[in-house]
């Protein structure tokens, strides 16, 4: 009887070892090749750091790459400051959410650039430091004063606004901002929350375009399915307004001015108290011109809350305001151009573009040409 054969156990080549260590490999290789071309054309996070009274900035020297919306490289010196052409003249600081920050163009094709470069040409040396950075309110800025003042010594305080900002104030589950102390006066609640973990889970994102990406997608997929909203306002990063009543709601055009004007003048006079030796510029950027869904229908030019917000300020003492309401109409009148929207966005949707920026640029240097200039004047005449 011959011995049967031995029974070995079969394993099939193509699942062997070295069919797993190709898959892996090729695993890895796909998968670095989506983030080479995330982090170079799509989405890269600059390393953050936690600095006192400044909050979480962006560290000096290091860059982001932002491709969602237009494409553009954004460079940083120190207090997370954005690179502007020029670091030496009288300082001017510009405070503002992202669409100061201007993530979508390139560093020297944002108003703040565009305006030092323009104030240069007429013979105005200034350093405009910008400060933008996504969902500020009017908290953060009265918060950041002490810190502006030591820093940058102003001589002129720039600040873009929209009606976001002031209802973000009042909101308690922000780190800053506003209670009430009576008789028309403000307190600043400053809860600076534990930034440890909160900083180490950013710079751990910011090592990997991808992880940043899909960050990016879920804060935004939070946003727009957060309860409770009310609204959200396109100009202010997108944001779900608190639950209180919007201005342009009340159906009597002085009424709902004065109460608008009752309710922001505490915020101003904040704003006054923490720069007390700066000009204060209010720049409202409106989220205009709107299209309407019917031919037959004219382009809408107002949009009622940032309308009304200018008109507030307009009548409001020692301060300086600017409206490009006037500037995006021309620029569509004139060059048929609009003032948001990109080769990778919506239509007429989202931040300002480079032609948004440069018909702001056009306002803004109008308004701090005139007060430089009136400055040097009265300083030659010892007035």
């Amino acid at each position: 009887m011959s011995a049967s054969p031995s029974r070995k156990s079969y394993i099939h080549p193509g699942h062997g070892a070295g069919y797993w260590l190709i898959f892996a490999r090729s695993a890895f290789l796909i998968l670095l090749s989506f983030e080479l071309v995330i982090r170079l054309f799509i989405l890269k996070h600059s390393p953050v750091e936690y600095k006192p009274g400044w909050g979480i900035i962006h560290v000096r020297d290091s860059y982001s790459v932002h491709g969602l919306e237009g494409f553009a490289v954004t460079h940083y010196l120190d207090n997370g400051e954005i690179v502007t052409p020029y670091q030496d003249g009288i300082s001017v600081v510009v405070l503002g959410d992202s669409t100061t920050k201007a993530a979508q163009i390139p560093n020297d094709s944002n108003y703040v650039s565009l305006t030092e470069i323009a104030l240069r040409t007429r013979g105005i040396h200034a350093d405009l430091h910008n400060l933008g950075l996504p969902d500020r309110s009017i908290a953060d800025y009265v918060a950041l004063g002490p810190y502006v003042q030591k820093e940058y010594a102003p001589e002129i305080v720039v600040l873009q606004v929209n009606p976001s900002q002031f209802f973000f104030a009042r909101a308690e589950n922000r780190p800053n901002h506003f209670v009430d102390a009576g008789n028309g006066v403000l307190k600043l609640v400053t809860d600076q929350p534990d930034q440890v973990h909160n900083l180490a889970f950013t710079n751990f994102i910011s090592h990997s375009g991808l992880l940043t990406l899909l960050d990016f997608r879920a804060r935004n997929l939070l946003i727009s399915h957060s309860p409770g909203q009310n609204g959200t306002d396109l100009a202010g990063e997108g944001q779900p307004i608190p639950e209180i009543e919007r201005p342009s709601k009340n159906k009597d055009p002085q009424l709902a001015l004065r109460q608008y004007g009752e309710e922001i003048l505490p915020q101003i006079k904040a704003l006054q108290a923490a720069y007390p030796n700066s000009k204060l510029v209010f720049l409202v950027i409106p989220y205009t011109p709107t299209f309407p869904s019917s031919l037959d229908d004219k382009i809408g030019w107002i949009s009622p809350d940032d309308h009304l917000l200018a008109r507030t300020l307009f009548f409001m003492d020692d301060v300086y305001m600017i409206y490009t309401l006037d500037a995006f109409q021309d620029l569509y009148v004139s060059e048929y151009n609009l003032p948001r929207g990109t080769w990778n966005s919506a239509f007429n949707f989202g931040h300002l573009n480079s032609h948004g920026h440069a018909a702001v640029a056009s306002e803004l240097v109008k308004m701090l040409g005139n007060i430089l200039s009136y400055t040097e004047e009265n300083d030659e005449t010892g007035k």
